[in-house]
């Protein structure tokens, strides 16, 4: 289950994708961040998300992927995680979906929004541990 990034409450068979109603009724969400989640949990679980791929496979903007992150970690179907290299410099986020909000433990990450390392500073950035 390590590799699992996709974590679905009603769905186990293919072809089709089944969502859960609360996500897709919830009225907080934007339809933006509605159908980027829903288009997002009908990948397959082990899926690796960046942004950059979704920005080549939908043409959406940087900023707009971002945003609607931002709102989809805010309502607690989102989480991302960052690693670290073994020379302690930050590596990749990764991203976890769900259909089902606040399935994930909430981290200090969950409410900023997300950036790639190779595209460079963000606004919405976390802020990072000085060293003196």
């Amino acid at each position: 289950m390590e590799n699992q990034t996709i974590f679905r409450t009603a769905h186990e068979r293919e072809p089709y994708s089944q969502l859960g109603n609360s996500m897709l009724q919830n009225a907080s969400l934007s339809d933006e961040a509605r159908g980027m989640l829903g288009f997002i949990l009908s990948l397959p679980k082990d899926w690796s998300f960046s942004e950059r791929w979704y920005r080549q496979k939908t043409g959406m903007g940087a900023r707009r992927i971002q945003k609607n992150l931002k709102q989809l970690m805010a309502f607690g179907y989102c989480k991302r995680t960052c690693d670290r290299n073994p020379d302690g410099t930050f590596a990749a986020y990764r991203y976890s979906f769900t259909d089902e909000p606040n399935r994930f433990e909430p981290t200090c990450s969950q409410h900023t929004a997300a950036r790639e390392p190779a595209i460079g500073q963000s606004n919405l950035e976390p802020e990072r541990p000085t060293t003196k």
